[in-house]
């Protein structure tokens, strides 16, 4: 039986140096039944040779032109159109593969079942040109078998045949070299078994012609993508597109976020979580749900954000990996739920309007990517405290998702009733919920087939009314909170004129870094103000106009229309004239920003799928370098905040908080320097506290003085400046004045015990032991099983020659700490002044036997001397001398003795 019939196509772009050469070899192997060669817009002698070629080689050589260069994937399309032969090979024109192979590869075609065969250069034991493209190429294979579930080693070669038939059914859509990926994807995807067998191989190099690139391979990616998340069509489910589609953005998140789990609690997660005791109380729901707000925490109002962290207390107490994972999983949740939106969007959509021009399951993925891994997005993630933003973003994102899967459902109230569970939990998150039914109404509009609002809210009326009814739970939060402990809304003290000229410059601000996200700041500080005209006054004639063509769009049922106004509504609560404490924080355009980018990928994917593919690959693998960049930087608190006093000079906060944390770790000169910057910023009564105590671990002790008493001047009420104040007199050798604020901040703080102690010390320092002794009377009694409060009651009674309530003060703390050798040494000095010598002499024993010293064997030397055992003295002295040689009382008494 005779073999089938091969159709040989050679793609070729200016090769007039090789192209005989391949035709020649190819007519050796009198295996081609014809021979179809494009001409792809050369622009050297190709098509002259061609010419020629067809001239001697008429019966065999049909020679095709394209007037413009179009790309390998166009070449073939048009050659496949004149194919007569039964299998199709295509043949590079440049002699890196060998046309002796094919007779080899078109063996298989003898058995009807064979549809494909690649030649496989891998399988050859053939030479490398470059080895960033060989593994590039085994990256590609690897790619393609991973997706496809199959094995292949060369998804790249340039060897490909198939069954003429074949080839035409998979109604190819490439021009350049994306043919490769393209073809490979559709026959895996068709069910097609792929039959490799080795081929030899010739590299070329750049020099020699070859015209692959790097960016070839990223083009090769985003076609084996787009391609297995197209819609499902024969064979194959749905749920394998879900599954790529999870499985790429969990890598991608994970990956983006791999580096954060050590990152320190910083900012508001101090008082949201190392200092929030109702996080703390073990299995307490009650605790939990009643966060603290008074110094208006991030978690204030919030119970179900208190109640998350409270979880991750339980299983890693203030450690903050637990804290991380959890953002990170919360993060992928929304990133997910953003998927399914997008998707469940373009069904309704496509089902009562008309096809889109593009891949629901791509253009869902490609959003939802770009938005896990943009950079902006980093500051709702890193931050713990701002997992009410990502957390709100989940509730938000279900609320519209649940409000979109009952438009379509067999079962619409299962959904709708979830949407409205979604936006009740999203109140105990963050009161941005608020707007939720109104975005949903404004998706209902667009989305809805019925043309009548009217017709829409009557249909609807019941889900939009419980939607509506979550207003009454997050009325009574908001109200508990007073206003977020004075940090937000209209009468806590902040103009609303100069926050609404301030939030026109941040909302196109953030604009700008969802194109750049550069640079990132953590904190703009409280002072943070935008005042110039030519600062804001263009940005809200920008936003004027963004709004209206919003609202133009969204009347005329226009999608992009209504994404645009679903991000003013988001950033209504925040960003608008309501006044923030905060004027400026990145982490509120975390919501928007999934709007912007499912707007952005949506355009592109318009005019090119595939450019969409690729460019969003490509950002999204940069995006996660960035990420992982800046996760480095919230690795470590002190590089946090000097990237925001870099950024942003005029945060006050900033250089306050930079400076804490070089006291910390010693670098005084520094914070010193921070701290002066901040006072020249914001100069209040607490940040001259904190300079004031910088100053005196830096020993300039009279400037120090200096600044506590103007953080004494500006807030008399902050004691813990007078108590500074007060401790730096002490130690400055200015017992008198150091009294004075003592008493004062004993006055309000009774039972403060360090603060009683240095006071007596202070009067013992001015001779006062009357006082000193009432000082310490009073520690006892607060304290009456504490040893050091008795003995340090005993030891002035000594001074104040009260042996016998001295020696009862020394027997407590004996009592207290029997391992005292100090007590023990002291009361044998007790018994000593009484002459009370076996007394004295047990309790120098006790003492010795726990601690020796060279006073208490000098003291034990003189008891013996008292009673007369001057050799037994003598032996005491020596033991003192081996403990201290230079101990000069033990020295002068045993000279005194020899």
């Amino acid at each position: 039986m005779p073999g089938p019939k091969l159709s040989v196509i050679i793609p070729a772009h200016n090769e007039a140096s090789t192209i005989r050469k391949v035709v020649d070899a190819l007519c050796s192997t009198e295996i081609a039944s014809e021979i179809l060669i494009v001409d792809d817009g050369s622009t050297d002698q190709t098509y002259a040779e061609l010419e020629k070629i067809r001239q001697d080689r008429s019966t065999l050589v049909r020679i095709l032109k394209h007037n413009t260069k179009s790309g390998k994937g166009a070449a073939i399309k048009t050659a496949l159109e004149h194919v007569t032969g039964d299998v199709v090979a295509i043949q590079d024109a440049d002699l890196e593969y060998d046309p002796k192979d094919l007779p080899k590869l078109l063996e298989p075609f003898q058995s009807s079942d064979t549809t494909v065969v690649y030649g496989s250069r891998i399988l050859g034991n053939n030479p490398r040109s470059n080895n960033r493209f060989y593994w590039g190429g085994r990256f590609l294979s690897f790619v393609t078998s991973l997706l496809y579930q199959t094995r292949i080693t060369d998804e790249a070669t340039g060897y490909k045949l198939f069954r003429t038939e074949t080839l035409r059914s998979l109604k190819l859509e490439s021009d350049g070299f994306e043919f490769c990926p393209e073809v490979t994807a559709k026959l895996l995807r068709g069910g097609h078994k792929i039959i490799e067998l080795p081929i030899n191989y010739r590299p070329r190099t750049f020099s020699e012609g070859k015209k692959i690139r790097w960016y070839h391979g990223l083009t090769a990616i985003s076609t084996l993508l787009s391609i297995r998340l197209a819609p499902p069509s024969d064979k194959y489910s749905s749920s394998v597109s879900t599954f790529l589609s999870v499985a790429l953005l969990s890598i991608f998140v994970l990956s983006a976020w791999s580096n954060i789990y050590k990152a320190p609690f910083v900012l508001d997660d101090l008082g949201s979580i190392r200092d929030n005791q109702t996080i703390k109380e073990p299995f307490s729901l009650s605790s939990a749900l009643q966060p603290p707000h008074s110094q208006g925490e991030t978690v204030g109002g919030r119970p179900l954000l208190n109640l998350s962290l409270a979880a991750n207390y339980q299983i890693s107490g203030l450690a903050p990996w637990s804290y991380h994972a959890t953002d990170i999983f919360i993060h992928l949740l929304c990133a997910l739920t953003l998927l399914g939106l997008v998707r469940r969007s373009i069904d309704i959509w496509e089902a009562h309007r008309n096809k889109l021009p593009f891949n629901r399951d791509s253009v869902a993925t490609l959003a939802a990517l770009l938005w896990a891994v943009h950079p902006l997005a980093t500051a709702a993630v890193s931050y713990t405290a701002q997992r009410a933003e990502s957390l709100l973003a989940l509730c938000y994102l279900f609320v519209l998702y649940a409000a979109a899967r009952s438009i379509r459902s067999s079962r619409p109230y299962l959904w709708t009733s979830a949407s409205v569970i979604a936006c009740f939990i999203g109140t105990g998150v963050k009161e941005v919920i608020a707007t939720a039914p109104l975005a949903v109404i404004l998706f209902d509009y667009v989305f809805l087939p019925d043309r009548s609002l009217k017709l829409q809210l009557k249909r609807r009326s019941l889900f939009y009314l419980f939607l509506f009814l979550s207003w009454i739970p997050l009325a009574l939060l908001m109200q508990s909170t007073s206003g977020r402990g004075g940090t937000a809304g209209l009468s806590f003290g902040a103009d609303s004129w100069e926050y609404l000229k301030t939030q026109a410059w941040a909302l196109v601000h953030y604009l700008r870094l969802t194109l750049w996200p550069d640079p990132l700041v953590f904190d703009y500080g409280r002072q943070f103000l935008v005042d110039e005209p030519t600062k804001w006054i263009p940005r809200a004639i920008l936003l004027a106009v963004l709004l209206i063509v919003s609202l133009f769009g969204f009347i005329r049922r226009n999608p992009f229309g209504m994404l645009g106004l679903l991000c003013f509504i988001f950033l209504a609560p925040t960003s608008s004239f309501i006044p923030i404490a905060d004027r400026v924080f990145e982490h509120r355009f975390y919501l928007p920003l999934a709007a912007v980018c499912v707007v952005f990928v949506v355009s592109i994917s318009i005019l090119s799928r595939r450019l969409a593919l690729a460019f969003v690959l490509a950002v999204s693998v940069a995006g996660v370098y960035a990420i992982l960049d800046r996760n480095e930087t919230y690795n470590n608190s002190v590089s946090l905040w000097k990237d925001t006093v870099a950024k942003v000079p005029s945060n006050s906060r900033a250089h306050n908080n930079l400076a804490t944390l070089l006291v910390e770790k010693g670098e005084y000169a520094d914070a010193i320097r921070h701290f002066e910057k901040a006072l020249e910023l914001s100069p209040n009564a607490l940040l001259y506290h904190n300079f004031a105590n910088t100053l005196a671990l830096e020993g300039k002790k009279e400037e120090a003085i200096t600044a506590y008493l103007e953080a004494i001047k500006r807030d008399p009420s902050l004691s813990r400046a007078r108590l500074g104040l007060a401790d730096t007199y002490l130690a400055n050798g200015q017992a008198g004045p150091s009294i004075q604020h003592y008493k004062k901040f004993l006055a309000d703080n009774p039972e403060y015990v360090a603060a009683r102690r240095k006071l007596a010390t202070a009067y013992l320092a001015i001779g006062d032991r009357e006082n000193a002794l009432a000082e310490f009377a009073y520690i006892v009694e607060l304290r009456p099983d504490d040893a050091q409060a008795h003995f340090d009651h005993g030891d002035v009674l000594a001074q104040n020659q009260k042996l016998e309530a001295a020696i009862e003060a020394f027997e407590r703390v004996i009592e207290l700490d029997a391992n005292n050798s100090q007590a023990f040494g002291n009361l044998g000095n007790l018994y000593l002044m009484r002459k009370d010598f076996a007394q004295a002499e047990e309790q120098y024993t006790q003492s010795l036997s726990i601690k020796p010293t060279a006073m208490i064997h000098t003291n034990l030397a003189i008891v013996h001397l008292y009673t007369r055992r001057a050799q037994s003295a003598k032996s005491e002295l020596q033991k003192a001398l081996q403990l201290d040689p230079e101990y000069v009382p033990a020295k002068n008494l045993l000279k005194k003795l020899n």
